[in-house]
């Protein structure tokens, strides 16, 4: 029972003591309030798991810099083996234009060839960068260079000799591919890696998991002193 004075009323102290409880039990529940309110809506704005469909998008966007990228090193590269910096491109050009595309000057045919390889790096960044992340999240850097490395050799022979060897001929009714001819070895090898690792290298960028981002436990604010 709260202490009276002689009056028969509650003392100061007793009433004081009484409002601090109050307000810390009203703190308590302001904030069990806002705990619940954040739940409803992370359970509505934000994916339980999984975000399939940003990884979607932000591996496209991955691979657009990714191919841009390699395609900036290979004709930085280029003039020190005595090609043209546009060489590879008037090269991937072929595969809409035909053998006759290489030796054109015509800079549509560069640019068309630029949007066909940017068009194919958002294509083949997407699932990349969606599988990595989705089952090999949090790898190291060696590890995620040395994938990238394997993955580059992977894909330069799919796109060669599993895809460009039989469809660019068959397109323009030739003997043989003409980029599989005509790109050494190695420079397709190496655009081919450079692709991969770089997108490999900027994935933990672009990662967004609910999972990875734990909601701070609401701690009630403390009651203001009574006085």
């Amino acid at each position: 029972m709260a202490a009276r004075d002689d009056q028969g009323r509650v003392s100061t102290d007793a009433l004081r003591d009484q409002i601090g409880a109050y307000r810390q039990e009203l703190s308590d529940m302001e904030a069990e309030l806002r705990r619940r309110e954040r739940e409803e809506l992370d359970s509505i704005w934000f994916p339980q798991g999984f975000y399939g469909a940003y990884y979607v998008l932000s591996g496209l966007v991955l691979g657009v810099i990714a191919a841009w990228a390699a395609l900036l090193l290979n004709a930085i590269g280029a003039p020190l083996f005595g090609e043209s910096s546009f060489e590879l491109l008037r090269t991937y050009s072929t595969i809409l234009g035909g053998e006759s595309s290489a030796t054109s000057s015509d800079a549509v045919a560069v640019m068309f060839a630029l949007g066909v390889h940017t068009f194919t790096g958002a294509v083949c960044g997407a699932p990349i960068h969606v599988v990595y992340s989705r089952y090999f999240m949090g790898q190291s850097l060696g590890k995620r260079i040395a994938v990238g490395v394997a993955l580059g050799i992977v894909m330069w022979l799919v796109n060669f000799y599993g895809v460009l060897s039989w469809l660019q001929p068959m397109l323009h009714e030739e003997s043989s591919s003409y980029i599989v001819e005509h790109i050494p070895v190695w420079v397709a090898i190496l655009n081919h890696v450079l692709f991969t690792t770089l997108l490999l290298l900027m994935q933990p960028f672009a990662i967004f998991n609910t999972r990875n981002y734990p909601a701070k436990e609401e701690q009630p604010e403390p009651a203001p002193d009574a006085t």
